[in-house]
């Protein structure tokens, strides 16, 4: 279901977390408000320097703007971008394009696994595996080497209690995979992939292997 008004803060908030960590992952600090998250230097490619927090009121707005026009005089280099959380700015004035909308899915914590007998979810525990789901994530996306640096998720990922990378093998290669972050009252699937599954059986086999995971699902 898409998500509600309440859930949305919340959500933001997640997400922000994730770029935040990803960031601080590649040594580049981020900066929190209640209206915003942001990252001064260049952030890691896919991820954006600025993700809208809070609200989409005249204050919020005003206050995210003002955040863009400081990033737009600060020698980034081109291509950066922003989340636009709440699809309230107007950015084309300040030469922004357009380049993809999104859609909040949310549950709550009482989600019920579905049984999946065909995929199975586990854990990824080591740098070893962290580069095989990597790799897997990349040929799902079909993303160039060029793209991106040799390694976007950096092994000290792993130590974060409250990041998982969630992987499905079969025949002893990864198949499917997600990450999950836990923050800001919610537990945030992102870099979900699929390779030939199929997307339903992906995702129940995400929910499956979370749900019963008090430490991810207990509020904070």
């Amino acid at each position: 279901m898409s998500a509600q008004p309440a859930v949305l803060p919340a959500a933001a908030s997640n997400n922000a977390l994730w770029c935040d960590t990803i960031c601080r992952a590649h040594g580049k600090s981020g900066e929190f408000s209640p209206h915003r998250w942001i990252c001064r230097v260049d952030a890691p490619p896919l991820y954006p320097n600025l993700v809208t927090l809070g609200d989409a009121s005249r204050a919020a707005v005003a206050a995210q703007l003002g955040a863009i026009d400081a990033l737009m005089t600060a020698g980034l280099s081109l291509g950066w971008a922003i989340k636009d959380s709440f699809r309230a700015l107007d950015l084309a004035p300040r030469g922004f394009a357009h380049l993809f909308d999104a859609v909040w899915i949310a549950s709550g914590a009482g989600l019920t696994a579905v049984d999946n007998d065909s995929l199975r979810m586990t854990m990824v525990r080591d740098g070893a595996a962290l580069a095989a789901w990597e790799a897997a994530w990349r040929r799902d996306q079909s993303l160039a080497s060029n793209e991106l640096p040799e390694r976007l998720f950096s092994e000290t990922l792993l130590a974060n209690p409250e990041i998982a990378f969630l992987a499905a093998i079969r025949e002893g290669s990864i198949v499917a995979g997600a990450v999950a972050n836990r923050g800001a009252g919610a537990v945030g699937i992102s870099n979900l992939f699929c390779g030939g599954e199929q997307p339903p059986a992906v995702w129940a086999a995400t929910i499956a292997l979370l749900s019963p995971l008090a430490v991810w699902l207990a509020p904070e």
